[in-house]
């Protein structure tokens, strides 16, 4: 490198790591309540705690430009903090480990996490793990941090986040942690323990996704399972079958145990993103560890498994499994220079035969693919399209298109130059079919993700996403690779760009989950029990929302109306289905319901300018308007965002 080049890259890096800590300190100014006059806004303590906070980052800042336009002067320290980390011992060990779990602790399970929130704190933090895990983990004597134990404690830390974060929504609160959160519990358990429940009419499942909500409703096997056990279930599904995947798809590698490791975690992190629903993680581990080359029959078994289990849990997911069995089997299919067309067409019917045979399967378990009109007047094509969320918004601040060149974009660029320079060892015909299925998976998910109730996250893009994650562990089984040191320099910051945006990610979001207090959570339930109880002598009650309340015991004999879930009517609202309506609208004029319970009802309509307003809006017009036309709230509970309605005397002008 000549002397300009290392005089450009150092002045780069001095002013993007200066502008980094500038960015810090500001957000730390501006994150701390204003409390006194200290500084123009500070108590005394946050004045000293800012004073301290600033001063690290100084330092910190300096020595950066020292190790930059001093090598020689630090590089004399270097032994002496060398020999210092090596008569730790087993302690440096244990500092490691803390330096990546107290992040976590700190943003998640304090006080303090609800107040540094802020997305450079965030960075700052997980960067600053990640140097303390790698100075203590460094077997280098001549270095005190090296890329490799950087970006391994950036994933380690990381996922730790990610985890701890699920972990928080693991409580024996009884009312529901989001929205939709409590009722789907109650989806659950009608697939494994509908017996549990008094119908006061038929029972009825209102989404027919059994691979899906099966799973999820698993512990309901066991008699008597608690709701935080529930929550951790829900919590190990969104995390142990990624890092499952991961750890599978590394062992396609010649990578060392540790960098197989940084791999799996960084597989867990990427998926995350999305983030991708468990049963298309189990579809595509079943695919990864079943398909092979040389075993047709078990790769038919595999594919054929995983694509029922992908057709049942979602529709759109039924060719997914056969592409990526696809993708594997090409990989390992030998396509010569010059040799003879029929050879290789022979070699591809065995391919062509597992792909055919397991889309055959997928699709004659979705019947309605061969109606068109019924597929046509589905949920997923009736429901309007809001073609503004792919740009930034309100209910997504990128847009999907920012989100997904965020999350993907890297990865890309990484598969693409590995290809282009032959890195990547493999032929054309993989790298058109990768390529097409990438592109496929990718309009589909653009598509499904501007409909009405989604455009908030990249979920819908999950066919597209798992399978860039499959190509890269194709590129790393079919590519001996050495170092990353030996990649030209703009190579090696796409590639440490693609590891450490999703730990960022994943670091950014997440705060301590507040609850109401013991007391307060105790009043409600007795006030919820005692109208229940007083309404049930007069007629029906209807649970709009809050069903789980009725799913783990907590209100007692009371005979469940099956129809009118808060998620259904808003998926009909969203779809503007009046023949669905009238019959709801029917029962309230019937006086049906004695006592109904849903989440606070308001009635004001919003402009784009507010997440999810068309969503709202819709609520509004076909469920929140007429609802209270025909029935009054009698009391709200503001703790738990829970009102109770009884039939009005003389409802008036009511649809």
């Amino acid at each position: 490198m000549t002397s300009f080049a290392r005089n450009a890259n150092r002045i780069l890096i001095s002013l993007a790591s200066g502008s980094l800590f500038l960015k810090v300190v500001i957000d730390f100014y501006q994150a701390v309540p204003g409390e006194g006059s200290e500084l123009g806004r500070f108590s005394i303590l946050w004045g000293l705690a800012f004073l301290i906070f600033t001063v690290f980052c100084i330092l910190f800042y300096l020595c950066i430009l020292s190790s930059l336009w001093f090598p020689t002067r630090t590089s004399k320290v270097i032994p002496t903090l060398v020999q210092a980390r090596n008569r730790l011992g087993f302690i440096r060990w244990l500092l490691a480990a803390t330096a990546v779990i107290l992040s976590p602790i700190f943003f998640l399970y304090t006080e303090w996490g609800a107040i540094f929130t802020t997305p450079y704190l965030r960075l700052f933090a997980l960067l600053t793990s990640s140097i303390l895990f790698a100075f203590c983990v460094s077997q280098e004597e001549t270095k005190l941090v090296d890329w490799n134990n950087f970006l391994l404690g950036s994933v380690t830390a990381a996922s730790i986040f990610l985890v701890a974060q699920l972990l928080t929504k693991v409580t024996t609160y009884p009312f529901a942690l989001s929205w939709s959160e409590g009722n789907r519990l109650y989806d659950y358990s009608l697939y494994t323990d509908p017996g549990r429940y008094q119908f006061a009419d038929e029972m009825k499942k209102p989404y027919l996704s059994p691979g899906r909500y099966t799973l999820w409703g698993i512990p309901y096997l066991i008699p008597g399972t608690p709701i935080w056990l529930h929550r951790l279930w829900d919590a190990l599904l969104w995390s142990v079958p990624c890092l499952l995947l991961g750890l599978l798809l590394s062992r396609w590698s010649n990578l060392s145990t540790r960098n197989r490791w940084l791999y799996a975690l960084w597989i867990f992190l990427f998926l995350s993103q999305g983030p991708i629903y468990p049963p298309l993680i189990l579809s595509a581990i079943l695919v990864v560890f079943m398909v092979r080359s040389d075993r047709w029959l078990l790769s038919l078994i595999g594919t054929t498994i995983a694509t029922i289990y992908a057709s049942i849990s979602r529709w759109t997911w039924w060719p997914v499994s056969a592409v990526w069995a696809t993708l594997i089997l090409l990989a390992d299919f030998k396509l010569e220079p010059g040799s003879k067309w029929t050879r290789a067409i022979r070699g591809l019917i065995p391919i062509a035969a597992i792909a055919l045979i397991s889309l055959g399967v997928g699709s004659l378990l979705n019947p309605f693919l061969y109606t068109p009109k019924r597929l046509l007047t589905s949920m997923a094509f009736v429901q309007p399209r809001l073609w503004y969320r792919l740009l930034p918004n309100s209910t997504f601040q990128v847009g999907i298109l920012g989100g997904v060149l965020i999350a993907a974009g890297p990865l890309v660029i990484i598969l693409g130059w590995m290809a282009i320079s032959k890195r990547w060892k493999t032929h054309w015909l993989l790298l058109l079919a990768g390529c097409s299925a990438c592109l496929a998976f990718l309009a589909m998910g653009m598509v499904a993700s501007v409909k009405i109730g989604g455009g908030s996250n990249l979920h819908n893009l999950d066919m597209f996403l798992v399978t860039l994650a499959l190509l890269s562990g194709l590129t790393l089984r079919q590519t001996r690779l050495t170092s990353a040191l030996d990649w030209p320099k703009l190579a090696q910051a796409v590639l440490v760009l693609a590891i450490l945006l999703p730990c960022w990610n994943a670091y950014r979001k997440g705060s301590p989950l507040v609850l109401p207090s013991q007391q307060e959570v105790s009043q409600a339930l007795d006030s919820l029990q005692q109208r229940v109880s007083k309404a049930k002598k007069h007629g029906l009650v209807l649970f709009i929302d809050e069903r789980q309340l009725v799913t783990f015991g907590t209100i007692k004999d009371l005979p469940l109306v099956s129809d009118y879930e808060k998620k259904y009517l808003m998926d009909q609202a969203m779809a503007g289905n009046s023949s669905y309506f009238s019959g709801f609208y029917q029962d309230l004029k019937d006086k049906r319901f004695a006592l109904i319970i849903s989440e606070t009802l308001f009635t004001t309509e919003q402009d784009t300018n507010r997440p999810f307003s068309e969503e709202n809006n819709a609520w509004v017009k076909w469920v929140a308007k007429p609802l209270l036309c025909y029935y009054a709230p009698i009391g709200t509970i503001e703790a738990v965002k829970t009102q109770f309605l009884v039939p009005r005397a003389t409802p008036e002008s009511c649809p």
